[in-house]
């Protein structure tokens, strides 16, 4: 009978909605229904788990707002005797009402539920102190028991094995976890293990297999490892074409739970840059590579000055090469398109603290190369060069000195000393 009454309280809540759902939740709870003391705990807590539909999310949510200065303690609370009570009652708690209640779910199955909540409370640090080895502990318990599961305790515990939190580190062990549900998560993890060979023999098959499953599944970072594996031959034939075309998808999609927009944009980057699959395209290296380099990638900001000196090595070229063409009228080298052009890129890897550009700029000042002639910059910029040893900068410093006046030189050591705080990294 008093199963019968509280899965009546149940049923009235669940249609009902909102903060009024809440109060007949509390009868069933206290009644001993582990359904509705789950409930109760995850108005509490909030969205700390994953919804198990539309329809309760839309519940779940009705009931946070209206508690949204509760405790998460309380939450935990209401957990704890979720777990209590359901250890003493599997028989479930809808018999009778199979036919009308929304959740065909017997007390069992939220029991479980209420254990990974907990687990993960102690892991994430909700409410709690965190704790892994409470919270392995949890999760273990959740996974030993023979119900039905809706969370996935083998997934958690395979990577705190891995990790080593809670419990001593064991690949071996964590494979096996990874392995009992294969979900996206779990096949991206062993798509890893057995590409580094931790816990296993190295296998690029296996590990190809396991990302391309994650990747069926629409996991970004899996696609890019399919893609770094076929640009290298790993797993799969050499195609530098296919790798750039899976690198777009997965910087398209998007769709992964963990962030590597950075990395794949860096190697859209490289692509380009090195014309791997496809025709070599500065532009387009340029803007993956700011993309990445945005982000905090450091690789990027490397590939970049390579690029930037490339350029401005490459324009100075072309300059000389109109020099030797055309007489220097009226000012003709310093707006000349391909010198300007060297001495933009020189300037943006002088500014971030390239010797060799500080160096080289201080030389097209000195002859107006892409710039109008200015000793005073040019001093400046070669001093702050020669200060860092570098010795084709002390030479052309020496040159300086003797055709600049007195009166700019005094200009140009107060300048220099302010490069010098700017500009030496």
């Amino acid at each position: 009978m008093n199963n019968l009454i509280s899965n009546i309280q149940m049923c009235i809540g669940n249609h009902l909605g909102g903060s009024t759902s809440l109060w007949w939740y509390r009868l069933a709870a206290n009644r001993g229904n582990v359904k509705a003391q789950y409930m109760i705990a995850e108005s509490y807590i909030g969205c700390l788990t994953h919804f198990h539909g539309k329809d309760e999310y839309n519940l779940y949510k009705a009931i946070s707002s209206n508690t949204l200065n509760n405790s998460l303690k309380e939450g935990l609370e209401w957990l704890l005797k979720a777990v209590q009570q359901g250890r003493h009652s599997f028989s479930g708690n809808f018999v009778g009402f199979e036919k009308d209640c929304k959740w065909k779910r017997d007390s069992e199955w939220w029991y479980l539920c209420a254990c990974h909540v907990i687990g993960e409370m102690h892991y994430f640090g909700i409410g709690v102190e965190k704790n892994y080895k409470e919270s392995f502990k949890w999760f273990l318990r959740e996974a030993n028991s023979e119900g039905n599961l809706y969370f996935d305790p083998y997934y958690q515990i395979g990577f705190m094995y891995e990790h080593g939190q809670g419990c001593k580190k064991s690949y071996e062990k964590a494979i096996e976890c990874y392995k009992k549900p294969l979900n996206t998560e779990s096949c991206y993890r062993l798509g890893r293990l057995y590409y580094t060979g931790s816990g296993t023999d190295k296998n690029y098959n296996e590990s190809f297999k396991y990302f391309s499953m994650a990747a069926d599944a629409r996991d970004q970072e899996s696609k890019v490892m399919i893609g770094i594996m076929t640009a290298k031959g790993e797993g799969t034939k050499k195609n530098n074409k296919k790798a750039l075309n899976l690198y777009k998808a997965a910087e398209k999609e998007a769709s992964s739970p963990r962030s590597c927009g950075y990395g794949v944009e860096y190697l859209l980057g490289k692509v380009y840059h090195m014309g791997y699959g496809t025709k070599q395209d500065f532009t387009k290296a340029i803007y993956w590579y700011e993309r990445a380099a945005n982000r905090g990638y450091e690789r990027a900001y490397k590939r970049l000055d390579n690029i930037y000196y490339h350029l401005a090595n490459s324009y100075y070229h072309l300059g000389t090469e109109s020099q030797k063409e055309e007489e220097d009228e009226d000012g003709f080298l310093a707006f000349n398109d391909n010198f300007r052009a060297a001495f933009e890129w020189y300037t943006k890897l002088a500014e971030k603290g390239d010797v060799r550009c500080q160096s080289n700029i201080g030389s097209m000042y000195i002859n107006g190369q892409g710039v109008l002639e200015d000793y005073k910059e040019a001093y400046a910029w070669l001093y702050i060069a020669k200060e860092q040893d570098y010795k084709s900068a002390e030479k052309k410093l020496d040159h300086l000195l003797k055709i600049m006046s007195k009166e700019d030189l005094v200009e140009a050591q107060e300048l220099s000393k302010e490069y010098y705080k700017k500009y030496v990294k």
